[in-house]
């Protein structure tokens, strides 16, 4: 039990190394981890629904501080954002919205 602990340690340690710190930096290091898992939707209505509600969203925005919303192919109906220029929605809760209003108000309270 010590050695897995002690294993499971050392590698967590090793992991935190390469975590960036820097707000922006963390968000790029955490969207390249999350797309390894998880399919990031790019086409179709999905992805045009979220361009659209992103657009309405962020008029008047200076580009530096403009978010980007990934749909996500996950299991359950969320919705989440961490540090950084990403806002994630699960494609399951896409879908349960059955209009662009729907939509923008769940990325919107991201």
């Amino acid at each position: 039990r010590e050695a897995v602990a002690a294993f499971n340690k050392r590698h967590l340690d090793a992991a935190m190394k390469d975590i960036p710190t820097t707000p922006v930096e963390f968000g790029d290091w955490f969207y390249d981890q999350l797309a390894e898992e998880c399919y990031v939707e790019d086409a179709g209505w999905a992805r045009e629904r979220v361009a659209r509600v992103e657009e309405r969203l962020q008029q008047g925005r200076p580009p530096e501080t403009a978010k980007t919303v990934v749909v996500l192919w996950m299991a359950g109906a969320n919705a989440f954002t961490l540090p950084g220029r990403y806002i994630y929605i699960g494609r399951p809760l896409l879908e349960r919205c059955p209009h662009d209003e729907a939509a923008a108000f769940v990325i919107a309270h991201e």
